[in-house]
């Protein structure tokens, strides 16, 4: 149970940010050439996607406090676009375009399902910043309570609005752009693409940058990978080594020529395989850590300990089934070589780990449950004296 728990933190990191960040900036530059009507070649939209990418690197490298209030900015102005877009929108739909409903069948509406789990990957990041959130046992339930439901209605807004006034047929493996210059004039165009479209994929962008740093600390601190990556940077005080490695490796990525959706399936599938692990710990919590468990602030019980977790593992397996169908035969290995490769790399440091003077691995864990257990209810980690997973201080190391 204690190594699921951690595995999940562990699976998150270089692996899922290649594979999202030069998905949210390619997307985010077509939509910026989209609003003003250009079509500029392949390495053009490459070359801004990189400067965009390089953007947020720079902003998160000078502070989390600056790239915070730059993440508020980009919300307010994106939560305005798609309210404009949606309530326009619903005055010119056409109720003839959803019959029938579901024309690829319920088939279809599976894989659809399963291809925009990406897009709620974003609610990890809240937990990703859990030890700088005061009362994050209140705090950390709540936003998920406000945010989700909001997101969904949008979400259901935006895609009735875009099937309503433009067919399936015509709008399927297409930008917004579409469906928007039907409904909008040209200054509202321009400002739903912007403050719409880019936006909502620049914000995921930056979220990339600002949690990410956050798992790679967590294995740095395991002894999974070197120690001297968990340096901070002395006058800004940020994971710059980190921050610096995950930015190459999405530039490299990104001058990759990759079929269409593949960065779209491949962040889901690490999305949903994330989850098998903290479902099997979910359901062994219980049983192998009473302790930690009675104290724990949410806690499932009887049929609902073995419906949550049992029926989200047969979920995500069989989405990634489905997702993993739909890559072309070359991508599918290429996946399947990355996993493998990883797994590898994972045995063999922490094989290193145990055969150190101490299991410094079991260690931080009993550290962390530790820490975790003395915790009083409106405290955040951040505010407790003990070390934190992490932790760059060199009188912090175990």
């Amino acid at each position: 149970a204690e190594d699921g728990i951690r595995d999940v933190e562990r699976s998150r990191g270089l692996g899922d940010v290649y594979k999202r960040q030069p998905l949210y900036s390619l997307r985010a530059v077509e939509y910026l050439f989209q609003s003003f009507a250009l079509a500029p070649s392949f390495w053009v939209v490459q070359l801004c996607s990189a400067l965009l990418l390089s953007f947020f690197y720079l902003v998160n490298l000078k502070g989390v406090e600056l790239a915070s209030w730059v993440q508020i900015v980009m919300v307010v102005i994106l939560l305005s676009a798609l309210i404009f877009f949606s309530g326009r929108g619903m005055v010119e739909v056409n109720p003839e375009n959803f019959h029938p409903l579901f024309p690829k069948g319920f088939s279809g509406l599976l894989a659809g399902s399963a291809v925009l789990t990406l897009a709620l990957l974003g609610a990890n990041s809240v937990i990703e910043l859990g030890a700088e959130i005061k009362n994050p046992g209140k705090n950390i339930p709540l936003s998920l309570l406000i945010s989700i439901p909001l997101v969904a209605v949008l979400y259901v807004a935006v895609a009735v609005v875009t099937v309503g006034v433009c067919p399936w047929q015509e709008c399927s493996g297409k930008l917004l752009s579409q469906p928007a210059k039907m409904i909008l004039g040209s200054a509202g165009f321009k400002f739903f693409l912007l403050g719409g479209a880019f936006l909502a994929i620049t914000t995921s962008l930056n979220a990339c940058f600002m949690c990410a740093t956050k798992s790679m600390m967590v294995v740095s601190d395991d002894h999974l990978l070197p120690r001297w990556l968990c340096a901070v940077h002395p006058k800004y005080h940020t994971p710059h080594r980190f921050l610096t490695i995950i930015w190459l490796i999405g530039l490299l990525a990104i001058f990759f020529r990759v079929p269409a959706g593949t960065f779209e399936i491949y962040a889901s599938i690490g999305g949903l395989i994330i989850f098998i692990p903290l479902m099997i710990s979910a359901l062994l919590f219980p049983r192998k850590l009473p302790q930690a468990y009675a104290q724990a602030p949410f806690q499932l019980r009887g049929f609902l300990l073995w419906l949550c977790p049992g029926l989200g593992m047969i979920l995500s397996i069989l989405a990634i089934f489905m997702l993993f169908t739909q890559l072309e035969v070359g991508w599918r290995w290429f996946f399947i070589f990355w996993l493998i490769g990883g797994a590898l790399l994972y045995i063999l440091q922490k094989k290193r780990a145990q055969n150190l003077e101490k299991d410094l691995l079991a260690q931080n864990i009993l550290r962390d449950l530790k820490t975790w257990s003395e915790l009083k209810p409106n405290h955040s980690p951040a505010e407790n004296p003990q070390p934190q997973a992490g932790s760059s201080k060199k009188n912090q190391n175990p």
